[in-house]
């Protein structure tokens, strides 16, 4: 199984420039997308033979996920996070199918003033407790997390230890996801691998010279830790500030 989680920053751009067309190229059997900036009245893509779920803020065309499927899940919920403004900005959606359920997760930024970090690490804790009481079938973890994990996962980690993205706090609550029995995929196959980023800030450069943060994630239960085939970076598909992220499972 092929799933690609990518932060869009605005579905209607990202199809305008070909971005979706390239990723859809790569005929991913789950596509899971962040931030793609659609009102609940807006109208949806068009994405051939794929099925689409769609959640989006109640009252602003901001925010926003969505999970595109070559097969149907058996059952699709917008609201499990119990957070009112979380679930009235359209950040998470919960696909579930016979033998795997997938929750698609955007997560606060928090704002680099911290006005909103307390937001964040409560959407965190949320995320967390429900990983933890979920049964079966296996739940995997994915998204956009706002959070480079370790020092590894930033280009500049010096100069932004105890900033937005890289605090104490939130990188507490994203491994309390690996103490409740998940595994972060790429440093899974990859422990050491350095350079490896998924955002870039649009200014300086940022990009083309690597300068980057990881900030999304495939989190896979330790009891698929085996099933984990890949996990590669696209950093050459254009059209957002994020790249699309890509896992093989052996799992169908």
């Amino acid at each position: 199984m092929r799933l690609i989680s990518w932060n869009v920053n605005g579905l209607r751009s990202v199809q305008r420039n070909a971005g979706l067309d390239s990723v859809l190229r790569l005929r991913p059997d789950i596509l899971l997308l962040q931030e793609t900036k659609l009102g609940r009245n807006s109208p949806h893509a068009r994405l051939g033979a794929y099925h689409a779920s769609f959640s989006s803020a109640t009252a602003s065309s901001h925010w926003g996920v969505a999970t595109i499927t070559q097969v149907p899940p058996v059952y699709v919920a917008t609201s499990v996070i119990p957070s009112r403004r979380f679930g009235d900005e359209g950040r998470s959606i919960l696909t579930v199918f016979p033998k795997l359920a997938i929750l698609n997760v955007y997560i606060p930024q928090g704002n680099r003033d911290g006005r909103n970090l307390d937001y964040k690490l409560d959407s965190l804790s949320q995320l967390a407790d429900f990983a933890k009481q979920w049964t079966d079938p296996p739940l995997l973890l994915c998204g956009d997390f706002n959070i480079a994990r370790t020092e590894a996962d930033l280009a500049r980690p010096a100069a932004n230890t105890g900033h937005i993205m890289f605090t104490d706090q939130e990188r507490a609550l994203l491994d309390q996801l690996l103490v409740n029995g998940y595994v972060d995929a790429l440093r899974e196959l990859y422990p050491d691998a350095r350079g490896v980023y998924s955002w870039w800030p649009y200014a300086y450069s940022a990009r083309s010279r690597n300068v980057g943060w990881r900030l999304d994630y495939f989190f896979v239960p330790s009891g698929l830790r085996g099933f984990i085939m890949d996990v590669k970076h696209r950093s050459d598909i254009m059209g957002s500030d994020h790249c699309p992220i890509e896992l093989t499972l052996n799992v169908h």
